[in-house]
């Protein structure tokens, strides 16, 4: 596998997992220089590690040193592309998009060539071949069959190539999703699991995983994947063909290592009376996930939509089903239906329309008494799960619109605190539209924010969606614009949202209305932009906002903006020369104290921080060093 990362314009999913974090650590690499990963792969939590000779991965939650690190952003599985103070650089993709990218911006950093993408693969394959110690799993897909043999050993080759299951096992992220399958993966390789997740079938899925690294397939979760039909887009099946005994068969394996009790046996047996059983995939994902009890599986188990018939269109047939599964849906039943969602069913037969709705209920209100008896003995999470099915939308379209994939993921997510999971829940009633479009509810924005940032953009929502549609007409009306817009809004060009700045600007009172009215479009976007960017500090800008009406003319904010940033250069002279006069100065400030150019627009590298430190600790900061005169 590591002859693979030699190749140009060979691409290895497993492999460039781990690259990042290597690159640093080799010889050649500048002491002082970081590698930056911006992750805005689509369907993923966007994130933000920074890589070094010093540390382990940190994950930032500010804005990348674009003048001290190698910065690029992942776009996609299989491509990365430059990013140099905070502008995208396009990297064309030719398997080699990734070295490119980093030997690109180290060579703008350092002023000269330091590796070509090509020694920069392969001196990444030689630290690995010396450090063998240390990327042991990487062999694993190419050991003999006979490391299979005992289950010890096969636990141990999983814990060891996760990632190799994930990427050789289509079939589990089919049933489970990808973010799920993630979260099993590290799982399996011994990350903490406070929740419990995945308990009863680890060893089936350990012995699948070991199977799949060295190349075999997994026929069991094939046959288990072609028992839930595809959902399809607005969460109905369509059709129904009772299991055959093969596929009763399978059905019973599944149950065997998944249901908790000691009566699987007679359950089947029960099952077997129901013409109309009939797993999907969310009922398999509860199984998987979570364990279900006896007694719960059979209070709650899936049913095809098709044994709910209207009793006026029964027949004799139809009535003598009902000893096979099939349940009759009386009239009054679907008024009341029709009564509680406040749907008027035509003037036609009241039937009409009602039946698919009826339908759709019965098979999210199974979905969901399956997830909560699953999840009776599962501690806290229960309580987290509850937050988020408070949402009248997420309760009545769980394991229909929306997935249990999904749910599953925001419930056991550890960066989801209790008051984030209650946010989602308010949210997701302003939402329907989205879910029922795309069977999601896009909550990835909420991660770069704090709960009180977000209380503070929750009461000023209204104002902000409307501020967008100001600056972006074609984004629809005020309704169509969700949170992830409004967190752009909020964003740096870096893509990162400050909460702090994002606190300032909505403290200050009629702000987006002054923007609206007292500009163009073109001038309000203009002055948004020197507002939220990371260029001025919290402090300029609370500055200039509370001087006299600044939003009144782009020549008032201008001179509010010069003001505030003059008081700044007037107080870091005023600490510079209390250090000079100071006779505890130490000698190597005393020599470098004028001899740095703070031209550069980072609010954290002005002249103003650089005072403040020197006054306070008496020494030069590491940061300052890159902005040190040039002699001559």
């Amino acid at each position: 596998m590591i002859a693979v990362l030699e190749q140009p314009g060979q691409w290895d999913f497993l492999l460039m997992d781990i690259v990042p974090e290597l690159v640093p650590r080799i010889p050649n690499w500048p002491q002082n220089r970081g590698l930056v990963i911006m992750d805005v792969r689509p369907g993923r939590l966007p994130s933000t590690l920074r890589f070094s000779r010093q540390a382990g991965p940190e994950r930032l939650s500010s804005s990348p040193d674009y003048a001290t690190d190698v910065v690029v952003r992942r776009s996609s599985d299989s491509h990365y592309d430059l990013i140099q103070a905070g502008r995208v650089i396009p990297i064309r993709s030719l398997g080699d998009c990734f070295f490119s990218a980093v030997t690109q911006g180290l060579d703008e950093l350092e002023g000269t060539v330091v590796f070509s993408p090509t020694e920069l693969r392969l001196a990444s394959a030689r630290y690995i071949r010396e450090n063998l110690e240390s990327f042991r799993h990487l062999e694993v897909q190419g050991a003999p069959r006979q490391m299979l043999a005992p289950d010890s050993q096969r636990e141990e080759a999983v814990a060891k190539a996760g990632q190799v299951f994930v990427k050789t096992e289509p079939t589990l992220e089919n049933l489970l999703g990808r973010e799920t399958l993630d979260v099993v993966t590290r799982l399996l390789a011994g990350a903490p699991n406070p929740y419990r997740l995945f308990r009863a079938p680890r060893v089936r899925l350990s012995l699948r995983a070991g199977l799949a690294a060295v190349g075999s397939s997994s026929e069991l979760w094939r046959q288990i994947e072609q028992l839930a039909p595809v959902r399809p887009l607005y969460g109905l099946a369509t059709s129904f063909t009772p299991y055959t005994p093969a596929q009763r068969s399978v059905v019973e394996e599944l149950l065997d290592m998944t249901l908790v009790g000691n009566e699987s046996g007679r359950t089947i047996d029960l099952l077997a009376r129901d013409g109309y059983f009939q797993l999907n995939r969310d009922s398999i994902h509860i199984l998987l996930e979570y364990g279900v009890g006896i007694d719960e599986w059979y209070k709650f188990y899936p049913k095809s939509p098709t044994a709910y018939i209207p009793s006026s269109e029964a027949g004799a047939e139809d009535v003598r089903g009902l000893l096979n599964g099939r349940e009759l849906v009386r009239p009054h039943q679907l008024a009341e239906l029709a009564n509680t969602l406040n749907v008027n069913p035509g003037l036609g037969s009241p039937i009409s329309g009602m039946i698919e709705l009826f339908r759709y209920k019965k098979m999210t209100g199974r979905t969901v008494g399956l997830l909560r008896g699953a999840l009776r003995n599962k501690g806290r999470l229960v309580a987290r799960a509850e937050r988020v099915l408070a949402s009248r939308v997420i309760e009545t379209n769980l394991g229909g619109a929306l997935p249990v994939s999904v749910f599953s993921r925001w419930i056991s997510h550890p960066a989801l605190s209790s008051a984030k999971l209650e946010f989602i829940a308010r949210y997701a009633e302003t939402r329907v539209q989205e879910l029922l479009n795309t069977g999601d509810i896009d909550v990835r924005w909420i991660h770069g924010f704090t709960e009180k940032t977000l209380r503070s953009i929750e009461m000023h929502s209204a104002s902000l969606a409307a501020f967008v549609r100001f600056l972006e007409p074609q984004s629809g009306s005020a309704t169509d614009i969700g949170m992830a817009d409004i967190a752009r809004l909020l964003s740096g060009p870096d893509g990162v949202p400050s909460n702090s700045r994002t606190i300032i600007l909505l403290d200050v009172p009629n702000l987006l209305a002054n923007l609206t009215k007292n500009f163009t479009r073109d001038e309000a976007r203009s002055i948004w932009t020197e507002l939220i960017c990371p260029y001025y500090s919290d402090l300029n800008i609370y500055d200039a906002l509370g001087q006299v009406r600044p939003l009144n003319s782009e020549a008032n904010f201008t001179s509010a903006l010069i003001n505030a940033l003059q008081q700044d250069v007037a107080r870091a002279h005023q600490l510079i020369d209390r250090v000079f006069a100071d006779p505890t100065t130490s000698a190597q400030v005393l020599n470098h104290l004028y001899r740095f150019d703070f031209t550069a627009n980072r609010a954290e590298h002005s002249l103003l921080m650089f005072a403040e430190y020197v006054s306070c600790y008496n020494r030069i900061p590491d940061w300052a060093w890159q902005y040190k005169k040039h002699k001559g």
